[in-house]
């Protein structure tokens, strides 16, 4: 039933791990995973949130254990974290050893990634052509330097796009940021707009992390803390989306619309 996929979804965004879903919906293992596969499925969850709801120090302490000792056998693995003090239901154990591939953590840090770069290219835009105007956004609220650049990578593209905001990156929208925080802050959610320095020093962490999954052969690595990061900052972000206002009614004459924008190249 729709309702109990639900409803095991929101458990584990609550936190709960599959085993402790299955006893608190009196069903199988087996059945709230394919609960959760479908939510997956559907866009409405990542599968390192089924992941992450394992122990930190618990999934710490089991990749040490697969590193030093080679082995991700489960009932190996569950006996030796019993020895160092750690109790890990089989089920969810078997599960973690299932999802920890890098590949799914690197998959969904992209998704992330994408999704509040283009979370925050829209925000900044409408929050601009608010201020200032649909005429006079781009010269008012973007700093000269960052028009400059934007208007140099144009030049370079072999297919240029129409929009030369398209061409600003994570660290121009920091620069909007700074130069305009009177007026951008008061549509984030208040946690964002409590502290300015910490909000873009946020950004700044987002592109450092952005450039190493996105520029794997440079051999740089990301850690669960840089994983937790980008959690809590799609999070922490999210209310100021639901904020944004809706497309009003189509005008009864066409209108041009403006060009959608893909990820920048830029770092």
């Amino acid at each position: 039933m729709a309702s109990n996929r639900f409803q095991a979804a929101e458990l584990l965004r609550h936190g709960l791990s599959p085993s402790q879903i299955a006893r608190e919906m009196k069903i199988p293992v087996g059945v709230v995973m394919a609960y959760l596969y479908r939510q997956i499925g559907e866009g409405e969850l990542r599968r390192s949130d089924i992941l992450f709801t394992l122990d930190p120090q618990a999934r710490e302490r089991i990749e040490k254990l697969v590193q030093d000792r080679g082995s991700i056998v489960a009932w190996k693995l569950r006996r030796w974290l019993h020895n160092d003090g750690f109790e890990v239901d089989s089920e969810d154990l078997q599960i973690y050893l299932k999802l920890r591939d890098a590949r799914v953590d690197l998959g969904d840090m992209y998704e992330l990634i994408r999704d509040l770069e283009l979370s925050l290219h829209g925000f900044v835009r409408e929050a601009l052509e608010r201020e200032f105007g649909a005429e006079q956004w781009w010269r008012e609220g973007v700093p000269l330097n960052v028009r400059e650049d934007c208007a140099i990578t144009n030049e370079r593209d072999a297919e240029p796009a129409s929009d030369l905001f398209c061409y600003t990156t994570l660290i121009h929208l920091l620069q909007i940021f700074d130069k305009n925080w009177a007026s951008l802050s008061p549509a984030l959610p208040g946690k964002l707009r409590a502290n300015k320095q910490e909000f873009l020093s946020s950004l700044k962490r987002l592109n450092a992390i952005r450039n190493i999954v996105m520029h794997p052969v440079k051999g740089f690595t990301v850690t669960e803390q840089d994983f937790y990061f980008l959690r809590q900052l799609h999070a922490d972000f999210a209310p100021a989306l639901k904020s944004m206002h809706t497309p009003p009614a189509a005008p009864e004459e066409p209108e041009k619309t403006s060009q959608v924008c893909s990820l920048p190249n830029g770092d």
